[in-house]
C-alpha cells in the first residue's frame, strides 16, 4: 500500500497526499452518527458550538466534530439527561473511492 496517492484524469493531477490527508481535505470532518434504542422523546440536544449536525431522525443523529473527543462526550452526558439509551456511536467509514468520485464529478 503507498504512503502517498495521486489522483489523476486524462493526464491532469488532482490530487496528491496520503489517504488521511485526501479524506479529510476532500470529505471534511469524519461524520459520526449516534443510534438511540428508542426514539428521543425531546428535541436533540443544541451543542451548535461543537457538532455540525448534518441529518437526524427520531433515533439518530449524524454529526461533525472538530473536536470528537470533546463533543462525544458531552453528547452523551446530555443524551444521558435527556433519558434517552444509546446504542451505538460511530465514525461513518470514509473512503478512498468517495475522494475519488468526488474529484471526478468536479472535474
Amino acid at each position: 500500500l503507498a504512503n502517498r496517492i495521486a489522483i489523476i484524469k486524462r493526464g491532469t493531477l488532482l490530487a496528491t497526499g496520503t489517504a488521511e490527508e485526501l479524506k479529510r481535505k476532500y470529505l471534511g470532518l469524519p461524520l459520526m452518527q449516534v443510534c438511540l434504542a428508542r426514539p428521543l422523546q425531546a428535541p436533540w440536544p443544541q451543542l451548535d458550538e461543537y457538532l455540525q449536525v448534518e441529518a437526524h431522525g427520531e433515533d439518530f443523529l449524524e454529526y461533525r466534530a472538530v473536536q470528537p473527543e470533546v463533543a462525544n462526550p458531552m453528547l452523551l452526558r446530555r443524551l444521558g439527561e435527556l433519558g434517552a439509551e444509546v446504542v451505538t456511536l460511530s465514525q461513518t467509514p470514509q473512503s478512498l473511492e468517495q475522494v475519488y468520485l468526488n474529484l471526478v464529478e468536479e472535474n
